[in-house]
């Protein structure tokens, strides 16, 4: 069998080198430059990390075109997601007047959709360490599916908390899985604008997607803005199913041991524990910078699997039940002993908690004197802000990768997760004075593009910085 979709010319890896044992690298501390020495990148330099495999079924390996088919997907169904579940403030006013609900009603629908944000990955994430990526994204996808059709047909309170509730525990899986989905596929200098394009994604969701259902709502009725919704979910869950590859690696080699009907009953536990020991030594080989002796590059004599196993609705490894309940309350044992998880996991849901405050007092407050604004005017309030996470995409993605670049020829070739950081400066002061001062001219009735100004500074903070946050956890502490 060819290695169809493979583009041997893109990734080079025969020259790399096996670190030396006198680099007691801290965990995310790699080599990321060799000076002198060509690597088969373009610049003559860049090591990639983490080292991928021979195998050319490792997503490391895959071609730029099977990356992009992948990451487009899950791309548009984070964007998908947060379309759904903020877009419902650009129509409050109607949901007042046709179903006769309260602010503090809809108020409450909002939180029960970020209660739901808030527990679902608990809940779901476990089972990709089992049954891989592609099927949770699949079930999510398609109970988003489901909950638009019942928003766009819901007529009482009661419905509406419970669809919020639905979506958000659905929805939550993008914000977990999508940078799990990233690591898999990209390497540690690709992965800032990786996240960051996934970050705009989500804010095109959340400040964008309002524009337009604030126009359908007017032009069209409140209920359209799902049927549009549900229609494009629909088109995401088929490009799931038909073109979402699975990027959870597991050595074929491995596979074929688990598999093999030679193996009695009696050796299964032991192929159990000697596959999670293998898994475990390749990624720390991985994230260590160590490369085999035989290492070569990839090796084209181990088959690409075929579109049907690529597209297997599970890819099942042998870790058992307890091990899949462990994964939803070690999230906890991390945050509780690791303080720069705390500190960041703190500093990412305070920027999730500002996003909801800002959607939810805009619909409030400027449909009174003294703006008076309709749907659509409530819909375009979300534009400034979507300008200012445009511009954080850009600090936080592509500036930060190429700053880690720099950073790293200062340092001898060694990267270092915590050389992100100093581009987190800058938005860790402009998002609180643009907090501050759209909640003053708010409350003081200033004209309306002083706190839209405001707007914007936050969201370029909200991106940059959530970007940030992302890619120093799981270059840092991916592997935990």
């Amino acid at each position: 069998m060819t290695n169809e979709g493979m583009d041997p010319t893109e990734v080079s890896y025969t020259d790399m080198e096996q670190r030396p044992s006198e680099e007691p690298f801290a965990p995310g501390t790699v080599r990321l430059e060799r000076r002198g020495i060509s690597t088969g990148h373009r610049d003559g330099q860049l090591l990639l990390q983490p080292q991928p495999s021979e195998d050319p079924n490792d997503p490391l390996n895959w071609s730029r075109r099977r990356k992009f088919v992948n990451f487009s997907i899950i791309c548009f169904y984070a964007l998908m997601t947060f379309t759904i579940l903020d877009i419902g403030p650009a129509a409050w006013q109607d949901y007042i007047d046709e179903l006769d609900m309260s602010w503090a009603q809809l108020n409450a629908t909002f939180a029960s959709n970020t209660a739901g944000l808030a527990v679902g990955c608990i809940i779901f994430i476990p089972f990709t360490f089992k049954y891989g990526r592609r099927p949770v994204y699949i079930i999510s996808t398609i109970v988003t599916l489901a909950m638009s059709i019942w928003q766009a047909k819901l007529n009482s309170f009661g419905e509406m908390v419970a669809t919020q509730v639905i979506s958000g525990l659905s929805g939550a899986v993008s914000e977990t899985l999508v940078q799990m989905t990233v690591t898999d596929m990209f390497f540690v200098h690709q992965r800032g604008t990786m996240n960051g394009l996934y970050l705009l994604m989500v804010t095109i969701g959340t400040f964008l997607a309002p524009v337009a259902s604030g126009l359908i709502s007017f032009s069209e009725g409140w209920r359209w803005m799902y049927w549009w919704t549900t229609i494009l979910i629909g088109i995401n869950v088929l490009l799931f199913v038909f073109f979402y590859e699975e990027t959870q690696f597991i050595p074929q080699n491995r596979l074929d041991l688990r598999t093999s009907p030679n193996n009695s009953t009696q050796t299964t536990n032991e192929t159990s524990q000697g596959e999670a020991e293998a898994k475990k030594q390749m990624e720390a080989s991985r994230s260590l910078n160590v490369v085999p002796h035989s290492f070569t590059g990839i090796n084209h004599s181990i088959p690409m699997k075929p579109y049907r196993e690529r597209l297997a609705f599970t890819t099942t490894t042998n870790i058992p039940a307890n091990q899949i309940l462990r994964h939803t309350w070690q999230p906890f044992v991390i945050i509780g002993t690791i303080p720069a998880i705390a500190y960041l996991a703190l500093q990412y849901g305070v920027i999730l908690a500002w996003f909801s405050i800002l959607v939810t007092s805009e619909a409030e407050y400027f449909v009174i004197a003294p703006y008076n604004f309709s749907e659509v005017g409530i819909g375009l309030l979300q534009l400034p802000a979507f300008i200012g996470c445009l511009l954080g995409f850009i600090w936080g993605g592509p500036m930060s990768d190429w700053s880690i670049l720099w950073f790293t020829r200062r340092n001898g070739g060694i990267y270092e997760p915590e050389m992100r950081l100093y581009f987190a400066l800058l938005p860790a002061l402009v998002g609180p004075v643009g907090l501050l001062l759209y909640g003053y001219s708010t409350a003081a009735g200033m004209p309306w593009i002083v706190p839209c100004i405001g707007t914007a500074m936050f969201g370029f903070t909200a991106t940059s910085l959530g970007d940030i946050s992302l890619t120093y956890l799981s270059d840092s502490y991916y592997y935990w």
